[in-house]
């Protein structure tokens, strides 16, 4: 079940989508460059180290910030890339790679924070639900 749709628009002309799919405890997060029709899945964790990335990257610019690497269904390596044009590239464990230009960062920075938040939302949500269930009854 797809829960939120947005389209992000650069100065340039070039998109990028986000989507959040699914239900409380089974959440993932699609970023999908419209013209390459590259779609790459996220979790709530690597969806909040993607939007910390960004910001570590756009305030350490021109330099570069160290590789990060994540675990877990959607592992992955982030990269600073500085040539051809300032990008954050992804590379994760199945080999699928995905850059996202520095024209996009503030617009993703914004809305992955967006994002995120519904995620946890929905999480706690069903665990508030649950947990409330079993305190009433004690």
């Amino acid at each position: 079940m797809q829960v939120r749709r947005r389209q992000l628009t650069d100065s340039l002309g070039s998109k990028f989508r986000t989507r959040i799919y699914g239900g409380a405890g089974d959440l993932q997060i699609e970023l999908e460059d419209v013209a390459t029709s590259t779609s790459m899945f996220f979790d709530l964790y690597n969806a909040e180290l993607l939007a910390g990335f960004i910001m570590a990257t756009r305030l350490t610019s021109p330099r570069s910030v160290p590789e990060e690497h994540t675990v877990g269904a959607y592992a992955a390596v982030y990269q600073s890339v500085r040539e051809p044009v300032p990008a954050i590239r992804i590379t994760q464990e199945s080999g699928l790679i995905l850059e996202i230009r520095s024209t996009f960062w503030d617009q993703l920075f914004a809305e992955l924070n967006l994002v995120c938040a519904h995620v946890r939302a929905r999480s706690y949500d069903s665990l508030d639900q649950y947990s409330g269930r079993e305190l009433a009854a004690h």
